[in-house]
């Protein structure tokens, strides 16, 4: 949650008005206000996860809002952050003590002010509107925009070289290392697309783990995959998402598990919610060492989670990364949620990874528990989208191949 419990408990019933304000964290431009931005224009959306429950998600922010008469061309390229500012009522005001005519003088309500960032990224276009020239829409992208088009199969896997040879890559060379090796090299690639630091490790901790790759292996199932592709199969396999967070452009490691919920909805536009929640995680499943298949889990009677991790199908074992996944942090009921989708006023504090609650007019479901998968904005109307089935994956039968 972007800010704490006390503040989005007084914003939820307090709030006297919202603004957006876009800030150059490197002082290349001036503050840009309400008075150059077109109300109502401002959209953000950030995700983890486009369809049902899948870790690794490291899917880039897209923010864009409309400027008047403001000269977007020097824009473009510059990195921005974007800062809401809600102002409320720090207490209700009564006429009196006892709501009748009093000598006691009440004093005016006091406000409070909360200044938050929602979005770190680069402004990547600025479109003149066809209708009215003087707006401009500008479009920005945060780091993962960058690192997803960022071809790294070379450098990675190795090719072939005209003679026939094959020239290897950082697979070959440090397939004796650990995780943390991989890990100190991403993040000096990383740090190439602005992303200087990390906010904090995965809680599941992989990184004292062999990489264990095999050059047969990484020949064939590395293909085309770039920058974001190794960080998203890295945070896959710590049970995580990366998230660049809003307020320095870090990136971040996001665990749902131990999250509890961080707010109750009880105030919404409109709600849709299916009539199932996921089934408990019961099954792992992953390629390994190409084609051969990792099962870990004794029941076929839940969800499945199935797992296509390409740092995975490098290697050539599975069950040290397989036995991480015990039932503190992976099976039963700890991802349970119910696919959802809600369109709130306000709420803007909730992002993405968040787990909350929803109070419903119906008694035979008086609560609805979920996680913000897709957050969207439009203008202060956010929606939360969380989409899913009611089991993951398929059932593997038990005489395919196992480690």
């Amino acid at each position: 949650m972007l800010v704490s419990k006390e503040i989005a408990d007084k914003l939820k019933t307090n709030t006297l008005y919202n603004t957006v304000a876009l800030h150059s964290p490197d002082g290349s431009f001036e503050d840009i206000t309400g008075e150059s931005i077109v109300l109502d224009s401002f959209s953000l959306e950030n995700e983890i996860v486009e369809k049902e429950l899948k870790f690794g998600g490291c899917i880039a922010s897209e923010m864009s809002v409309k400027l008047i008469d403001y000269d977007c061309s020097a824009l473009i390229g510059k990195t921005v952050q974007v800062i809401i500012t809600a102002t409320y009522l720090e207490s209700e005001l009564y006429p009196s003590d006892d709501l009748y005519p009093s000598n006691t003088l009440i004093c005016p309500a006091e406000t409070g002010t909360v200044e938050c960032p929602v979005f770190y990224g680069k402004i990547q276009s600025a479109q003149r509107d066809k209708k009215q020239r003087n707006i401009v829409k500008i479009t920005a992208y945060d780091a993962f925009y960058d690192m997803s088009k960022v071809d790294v199969s070379l450098w990675f896997a190795g090719k072939e070289n005209e003679d026939g040879s094959f020239g290897y890559g950082y697979a070959h060379y440090a397939k004796d290392e650990t995780f943390m090796h991989l890990y100190s090299v991403l993040y000096d690639k990383w740090e190439d697309y602005g992303v200087k630091a990390v906010s904090y490790l995965p809680e599941l901790d992989i990184l004292s783990l062999p990489l264990n790759f095999d050059d047969a292996c990484v020949e064939k199932v590395i293909k085309n995959i770039t920058l974001s592709d190794l960080i998203q199969a890295y945070a896959e396999l710590s049970l995580c998402f990366a998230m660049i967070d809003p307020k320095y452009g870090y990136l971040k490691f996001l665990s749902l598990y131990g999250e509890k919920s961080a707010d109750t909805v009880d105030s919404y536009k409109e709600l849709s919610f299916e009539d199932y929640e996921l089934e408990p995680i019961r099954m792992y499943s992953a390629k390994f060492a190409d084609k051969k298949t990792y099962l870990y889990g004794s029941s076929n009677d839940f969800s499945w989670y199935v797992s296509d991790n390409i740092l995975m199908r490098c290697r050539t074992t599975a069950s040290d990364i397989g036995a991480k996944y015990n039932s503190a942090n992976f099976f039963g009921s700890v991802y349970k949620y119910r696919p959802t989708k809600i369109k709130l006023f306000s709420y803007w504090w909730l992002e993405a990874g968040d787990k909350y609650t929803i109070k419903t007019p119906f008694k035979d479901l008086p609560t609805i528990e979920t996680f913000v998968f897709n957050k969207k904005m439009d203008g202060f109307i956010t929606t939360l989208t969380s989409k899913g089935k009611k089991r993951l994956g398929k059932e593997i039968k038990e005489n395919e191949q196992i480690q």
